[in-house]
């Protein structure tokens, strides 16, 4: 790795953590909270593969993912964050390695993989409610929020939604980040 690696992962974790804070404001609508994975593998596929087309080095995927589980950890969520921002990046990373980080469908299948990290957020809060509940309770005492949020999460369907929302948004995003690396950035010798 040489530090003009790590400067661009520097920046595009920058990118993909404000893209991320961007999306998470939707979670002020509870049911949209729930669906804040489909969103960001829909949303924050075009820096993450414009970053894979100008880094393809061992190792800066599960640095991008590791600095955003750390960064969601400091902001307050659980310590799970980072430990799946950790385990998906390093097994994305292994897959585009696989494809020698010039593969377009081990490029898609990594993005899909390491898109699923942000799965935990409404993981850790369905099945540590009384956590999450109390916490609510704290931030916003005999909110509307609060009982809208528990509400939703009694629903049995409520976790099929939210995979199936995430593997589409990855679809989708793999789509979008890839058509537009190929017909803007490869054009502009940017990827």
């Amino acid at each position: 790795m040489e530090i003009k690696d790590l400067i661009t992962t520097g920046l595009f974790t920058a990118i993909y953590i404000l893209q991320l804070c961007l999306i998470s404001m939707t979670g002020v609508i509870p049911v949209l909270h729930f669906f804040l994975p489909a969103m960001a593998a829909l949303f924050c596929s075009i820096p993450f593969f414009l970053f894979l087309a100008r880094v393809r080095k061992f190792g800066m995927i599960t640095l991008l993912g590791t600095l955003s589980g750390l960064f969601v950890f400091l902001i307050g969520h659980p310590w799970v964050a980072l430990v799946s921002a950790i385990f998906f990046s390093v097994i994305a990373d292994l897959i585009c390695r696989a494809g020698h980080y010039k593969s377009s469908v081990f490029s898609a299948i990594s993005y899909s993989v390491f898109s699923f990290w942000t799965g935990i957020f409404p993981a850790t809060m369905w099945l540590m409610q009384p956590y999450y509940k109390k916490a609510m309770d704290a931030m916003y005492p005999g909110s509307d929020y609060t009982m809208r949020m528990f509400s939703l999460l009694n629903s049995r369907v409520l976790p099929f939604a939210i995979i199936i929302a995430t593997f589409i948004g990855c679809l989708l995003g793999v789509y979008i980040g890839q058509r537009t690396i190929k017909r803007h950035f490869e054009k502009a010798g940017i990827a």
